[in-house]
């Protein structure tokens, strides 16, 4: 795989790692206490796969 497409990768990563945070942030200010847990919860799960999945893309050579 060549530079620009990891680069790439790497960049729509960290673009769907801002938007997750974003959307905590308008969660928790619309949501109780409890749900926000929950969703925290989910949202950490779904980063920990994400970086998986582009670590596997980074570092696998096509």
């Amino acid at each position: 795989m060549e530079l620009n497409s990891k680069l790439s990768i790497w960049q729509n990563y960290q673009v769907s790692i801002f938007l997750c945070h974003f959307t905590i942030k308008v969660t928790i200010t619309k949501n109780t206490q409890t749900n926000t847990i929950l969703v925290l919860q989910k949202i950490k799960v779904a980063e920990k796969r994400l970086l998986l999945a582009v670590s596997a893309a980074l570092f696998v050579d096509n």
